[in-house]
């Protein structure tokens, strides 16, 4: 389709899911200790696995990378403001 020159979103849905384990994350575990990774509530826990996936890998196969949740509706107005621009 000649598009290899556009602009490329990576958007990940079902963020409302998404849980990341001790294992998954060692070096932010590790970091801080297993015992208060644990104690974390849930959103900081994903919120800190989303920051570790936007700084590592993820830009290096798309210019731009979001993360969603259609049932929740979260971080919908940053997909759609991205997709504006």
């Amino acid at each position: 389709i000649k598009a290899a020159d556009k602009p490329t979103v990576l958007v990940f849905n079902k963020m409302d899911q998404f849980m990341p384990s001790n294992d998954w994350l060692n070096s932010e575990v590790d970091e801080i200790g297993e015992d208060v990774w644990d104690t974390l509530p849930v959103a900081v826990r994903r919120e800190s696995a989303l920051d570790y996936l936007r700084k590592t890998y993820l830009p290096k196969t798309a210019e731009h990378v979001v993360f969603i949740s259609a049932q929740t509706r979260e971080n919908l107005d940053e997909l759609r403001e991205l997709l504006y621009k």
